[in-house]
This record gives structure tokens, C-alpha cells and sequence, in this order.
């Protein structure tokens, strides 16, 4: 059969990173698919704190060298509840490296208000203390003069300058997934892959483009919005008298998104970077050689590239020294930019800020530590910590840096009764979850004492004429009340209450009548409660 080509076509793997499964307190499975192409191909999932250049790396595993996807997992443990953790799967062959989209995983730390062991008396009186859930935002993000912070049961919060409305959530809008500020604009991802936006829509910029679905991604510009699709492809709408609307021809397998103020930034599968848009001061001219890149970020007139190494390059308008990147500034894990000032989040959690400072914007909060994401704002910038607590600092005309309070609580809700007539013991189960699926648990055991034993009383004195003291053992702690009659055969609830009766030493119990007469007979009858 000569003449016949057998050749087999081979390429870069195809990655897809699953959401995680069995999120629960301290465990979670991480998931996901690589396609190998045609070429022997490893593959590897990526975690920790941060979206990207993730130091916890889980053995590679040989996946083939087929044309079918193979199914991939594996189970984390030791995880700390109340933390929002990003995975990644990495394959890599031949024919290059490609990393997955990032997803969030994580469950709800509870904590018990009170004590975890309760103890009540038989027909007591019981009134449950509950628990407290607490769970890091998902995400921050800035505007021009506003911020916003996605909860963990995916609400949003805003705050800040609401004149175009842009803080005023929709109503209704909830299951969001990511955030995105504009100028004076805000924009929500939500779970099923469609877009919503509130605020100024001057260029239509709000009125999201008929059909958007599968979106995995946003960003918002000063009057333009980008969308990243599920397929690699990019959605942009609203203002394009820059052409920050115009997608370059065949612009494809894309992983990531940003924006700056009129210009557009995508990140590919194979660590490059395309750009488009206002060219003004060259904020869309990619550098020469700009490879192995991981994340990027759009300021003002200006864009931002990390790279896999943990090295930034920045490249635009430079009036305020937002493109000079601090020397030695290193392994660094994410980047933001503002109008006229950038930001890096280091992997010890300190942040570095450069260029514009007029209101204080680059000056990072003394002692601000354990940072897990930031973003930039016009003229302010945010930081999430690793417990959940947002930080913020800048320009404050609009109170865009007071942080509202609650961003970290979550609902709980309770398993289990406690019924008090029925001794025994009773477990309560406090339950919270979160937008990712993530479950939080924690128990409270509750015992209910069983009733008295009927005291024997003992130890009868007469202290004097017509006073007379008794006394008896129980179980320590119990309330008695003592009742006197002349005449056995009454109802108990018509013999006369002398009071209640003392405990002394813890289970010894005495009462002394002093009432009692020269009566042939008298009747003592103890009660409890």
C-alpha cells in the first residue's frame, strides 16, 4: 500500500478543571478531565490559597496518549474550614503545557455559642445557645468610586458612590460566582453561566448582548465589559469608540480576561497575550518575547502580566510610575491595577503597591498580612485576608473603603430536639453551606438528667417547741420545694408550701419547719422541681 500517509495528529492537551465534590469541613475532591491529543501526556492538579502559581502541586500522573478525555481525582484532607482554597489541572506533553480554569472550593467554619456539653435538669426549662458560621468572600473587586465583595452563599455586597445605581444590587440576584466593577458600573456571573450588570448604561454598556451564555469569566472596563466563554471565546459590549470592542479575527482558546479603562486584555492557553483597544500610550502593545504568562490586569491606561516564576511585566502610560515594577518584587500570586497605580499580593500574603499615591492608595495599611486576593478601585484598593476579613484604603469620598459588616457570616441551621420530660442524651447538629457545596458541621451533646429520686428523710430534730429541722441526700443540684399538712388525706396541691429547701454541702439537703405545733401528727412532702 504505498504512497499512504499514516500519521497520527497530535497537540497540546485539552485540560478541564471540575468543581470540587465532597466539600466538608476538612476534606474536598478535586476533579477534572485531560484530553492528551494524541501524545504521551502527564497530568497534575495545582492548589492552595491563590488563583495562580499555586506551590501545592499533587503528583503527576501518566494519562495515555489517546484521543478521550480521562477522568481525574483526587481527595485533599487536612483543609481548614471558613478558607477559600483554587484548584487547577495542568497537563503537559510534547506539544506544550496547558493549564485548566481555576475553581474555588472550600466549606463554612461553625462554632458553638456556649458550651459543647449541656446539662439540664429533668422538665427544665432549655433554650438552645446555637452556632456561629463564618465563610471568607468568594471575590473583591473595585470600581471607580465603589466596591464590591461576593459572599460565600453567593450574595453580593457593594458599597460606595451609588449615583448611576451601581450599588444597588438587582433584586433578586443571587448563586453569583464572580464580580467585576466598571467606572460606575457592576457586574455579577452567575451560576448558570449568564451575566448581570446595574449601573450606568450610557453605551449600553449594562444591556447584556442577547444569548450571552457558558460565560466563566468577567471584566468590566470604564464603559466596556468582557465576558470569557466556557468554548475559549470572548464577548465584549458597551462603548467602542477605541475599538475596545473589536475582537482580533480568530481570537481563540482563550483562559483569562481583563480590562483597563478603554482597552481590552485576553490571556491564552499557551501563556500569551493579545490586547486591543485604545493604543494611546502603547498600553495594548504587547512586549517582545512575553511568554509564560499566568494572569493579567488592566489599569487605566496601562496592563499588567504575571508570569509562571512569580515576576510581573507591565507595559502602557507610566506618568506616575505604575509600569516601573519595585525591584526585587517576587513570587508574586496576583496582580490589580487601579487609574494610575498597580498592585502585586506576594505569596507570604503582603501586597506591594506602585505609581499614583495621591490619596493614599499605594500606601498599604501597616500590619495588613495573610492576603489572599486584591483588586484596584479608581483611586482606592482592596484586600481580602485569608479569614475573611476585607481591608481597603485610598481615596474614601464615597466610602469606598468603610467595609460593611457581615460580609463573612453565613446561615446555620439546626438538626435534632431536645425534649425535656424525656431524660437521656440529645446530639444537635449545626449545619452551613455555601455557594461552592461545601458543608459545614459541628454537634452539640445535650444531657437531660433523669427526675429525683424521692428523698428519704432522715436526721429528724427538734430544735424547740413547735419548730422541727429534717434533713435528706439527692443528687447534687436538684431544686426541692417543701410542703407541710395536718391532714394525709388532702390533695398535695392543698398542703401548705413552707418554701424551698437549702442544699449545704452538694447533695446533702435540709429545710427546718418551724411552724410545726404540739398536732398529734404532721406531714412533710418534698416536690422537685
Amino acid at each position: 500500500m504505498a504512497g499512504l500517509d499514516f500519521s497520527v495528529y497530535a497537540d497540546a492537551p485539552v485540560v478541564i478543571t471540575t468543581a470540587a465534590t465532597g466539600l466538608s469541613n476538612t476534606v474536598a475532591s478535586l476533579n477534572g478531565t485531560a484530553n492528551p491529543n494524541g501524545s504521551d501526556t502527564t497530568a497534575w492538579f495545582e492548589w492552595g490559597l491563590y488563583a495562580v502559581n499555586n506551590t501545592n502541586l499533587i503528583a503527576p500522573v501518566a494519562v495515555g496518549s489517546g484521543a478521550a478525555s480521562v477522568g481525574m481525582s483526587n481527595l485533599l484532607t487536612g483543609l481548614t474550614p471558613g478558607v477559600n482554597y483554587h484548584a487547577r489541572l495542568v497537563a503537559s506533553n510534547a506539544f506544550g503545557l496547558v493549564r485548566g480554569l481555576d475553581v474555588l472550593f472550600g466549606s463554612p467554619a461553625l462554632a458553638l455559642n456556649g458550651a459543647t456539653n449541656l446539662t439540664i435538669g429533668y422538665q427544665g426549662t432549655f433554650t438552645d445557645p446555637g452556632a456561629t458560621a463564618t465563610g471568607a468572600p468568594l471575590a473583591i473587586a473595585g470600581g471607580n468610586f465603589h466596591s464590591l465583595a461576593l459572599k460565600s452563599d453567593g450574595m453580593v455586597a457593594a458599597w460606595g458612590n451609588n449615583g448611576r445605581g451601581q450599588t444597588t444590587i438587582p433584586v433578586g440576584l443571587s448563586n453569583v460566582v464572580a464580580i467585576a466593577g466598571g467606572e460606575y458600573l457592576s457586574l455579577a456571573l452567575k451560576s448558570d453561566g449568564t451575566v448581570t450588570a446595574w449601573g450606568t448604561n450610557t453605551f449600553a454598556q449594562t444591556t447584556i448582548p442577547v444569548g450571552l451564555s457558558n460565560v466563566v469569566a468577567i471584566a468590566g472596563g470604564a464603559n466596556h465589559n468582557l465576558a470569557l466563554k466556557s468554548d475559549g471565546t470572548v464577548a465584549v459590549w458597551g462603548d467602542n469608540a477605541y475599538g475596545q470592542r473589536n475582537i482580533p479575527v480568530d481570537l481563540s482558546s482563550v483562559v483569562a480576561i481583563a480590562a483597563g479603562a478603554n482597552h481590552s486584555l485576553a490571556l491564552k492557553s499557551d501563556g500569551t497575550v493579545v490586547a486591543w483597544g485604545r493604543n494611546v500610550v502603547g498600553q495594548t502593545n504587547i512586549p517582545v518575547g512575553l511568554g509564560n504568562v499566568v494572569a493579567i490586569a488592566g489599569g487605566g491606561n496601562h496592563s499588567l502580566a504575571l508570569k509562571n516564576n512569580g515576576t510581573i511585566v507591565a507595559w502602557g502610560q507610566n506618568n506616575y510610575g505604575q509600569t516601573t515594577i519595585p525591584a526585587g518584587l517576587s513570587n508574586v500570586v496576583a496582580i490589580a491595577g487601579g487609574q494610575n497605580h498597580s498592585l502585586a499580593l506576594q505569596r507570604d500574603g503582603t501586597v506591594a503597591a506602585w505609581g499614583a499615591n495621591s490619596s493614599g492608595q499605594a500606601t498599604i495599611p501597616v500590619g495588613l498580612s495573610n492576603v489572599v486576593a486584591i483588586a484596584g478601585g479608581g483611586l482606592h484598593s482592596l484586600a481580602l485576608q485569608r479569614d475573611g476579613t476585607v481591608t481597603a484604603w485610598g481615596l474614601n469620598n464615597y466610602d469606598q473603603t468603610d467595609i460593611p459588616v457581615g460580609l463573612s457570616k453565613v446561615a446555620v441551621t439546626v438538626g435534632g430536639s431536645v425534649d425535656v420530660n424525656t431524660p437521656g442524651t440529645y446530639i444537635l447538629t449545626y449545619t452551613s453551606t455555601n455557594l461552592l457545596g461545601g458543608i459545614g458541621t459541628i454537634n452539640r451533646t445535650v444531657v437531660v438528667a433523669p427526675p429525683p429520686t424521692p428523698p428519704l428523710l432522715t436526721g429528724a430534730t427538734r430544735l424547740g417547741n413547735g419548730t422541727f429541722q429534717f434533713s435528706f441526700t439527692n443528687a447534687p443540684g436538684v431544686s426541692f420545694t417543701l410542703f407541710a399538712t395536718t391532714n394525709v388525706a388532702l390533695p398535695f396541691n392543698s398542703w401548705s408550701n413552707l418554701g424551698p429547701v437549702v442544699e449545704g454541702p452538694a447533695g446533702q439537703y435540709q429545710f427546718t419547719d418551724p411552724t410545726a405545733t404540739n398536732s398529734p401528727q404532721r406531714f412533710y412532702g418534698v416536690r422537685s422541681p
